[in-house]
């Protein structure tokens, strides 16, 4: 426990927002999580976005710097699945880069606004990836109906906006509803990649209101495989983060040649990946 927030238990007009944040009531934290992540931020961050051309949208992909989208492709490749639903979709990234690899099967973007799904359509029409499906729910309160006919699900750099209390519950429903492949990519402490159910907890994370979540123990409690790698990242020297290939009723070589995939089209794009990294860094 840091020097500050011992303080801040005596005097608490000392902690920050962030802090005060992992106090409040369930229901409170979900609903101020759903304000950060309202329409109207995520709508102007995504100005110009659906004009970029084929070149910047290639590129965009061969400069992205995080593992996790090889081990989706690796695992997508063999796996071939029926439906791939993307979490908190904001951009569809995960879903851009299927359709783009020529991953078949339908692809679902899920939010819990109706109104941004429907800008993200509309965005979307006249791009290389119109055609996307939209399923609008709330993944603190997500039910087996909610993943109907998907068997495939995605998940960057969302999870860990959910609340401790909800993940037993999302993870139950995709069990429940057959999904047989998940990806997660998201951000860990040491004590939140342990295996015992009975020891499991979250742990808030520092200057943030997310948490590292103890997906390897949940998920095994609801019958999947999980296998796990580090995730290097822009954040990386502030932040852990890493990637979960969660599995139910599939071939294991379906997971080892999802990873071996991986880090071979990791190779392959990664001198202009760090070329670009190193000069958006100061290199």
């Amino acid at each position: 426990m840091s020097m500050r927030t011992r303080i801040g238990r005596f005097l608490p007009f000392l902690r920050s927002a962030e802090e005060k944040f992992f106090d409040k009531t369930y229901d409170a934290r979900i609903a101020e999580v759903t304000h950060l992540y309202g329409d109207e931020q995520k709508q102007q961050r995504m100005r110009g976005y659906f004009d970029r051309t084929p070149e910047e949208i290639d590129r965009e992909q061969k400069d992205n710097i995080r593992i996790f989208y090889d081990v989706m492709l690796g695992i997508a490749r063999t796996f071939k699945p029926r439906t791939t639903m993307q979490l908190g979709c904001f951009t569809a990234t995960e879903l851009q880069w299927l359709r783009t690899h020529d991953i078949g099967g339908t692809l679902i973007a899920a939010d819990h606004s109706p109104d941004y799904l429907e800008f993200l359509e509309a965005g979307f029409a006249k791009t290389p990836f119109a055609g996307f499906q939209y399923r609008c729910f709330n993944l603190d309160k997500a039910t087996a109906a909610d993943f109907a006919d998907v068997n495939m699900v995605t998940g960057m750099a969302v999870l860990s906006n959910i609340q401790p209390e909800s993940l037993d519950q999302l993870f139950g429903a995709m069990a429940s509803a057959g999904v047989q492949v998940v990806i997660i990519g998201d951000m860990y402490v040491a004590a939140s990649l342990g295996s015992a159910s009975s020891t499991a907890k979250s742990y808030p994370l520092a200057g943030s209101r997310n948490w590292a979540h103890p997906y390897r123990a949940v998920a095994r409690r609801h019958g999947y495989n999980v296998d796990f790698m580090p995730c290097f990242t822009y954040s990386s020297f502030k932040e852990a983060r890493g990637v979960w290939l969660l599995t139910r009723d599939i071939e294991e070589t379906f997971r080892r040649d999802a990873f071996s995939f991986a880090i071979g089209h990791y190779f392959e794009r990664q001198q202009q990946m760090l070329d670009t990294y190193s000069s958006a860094n100061g290199g």
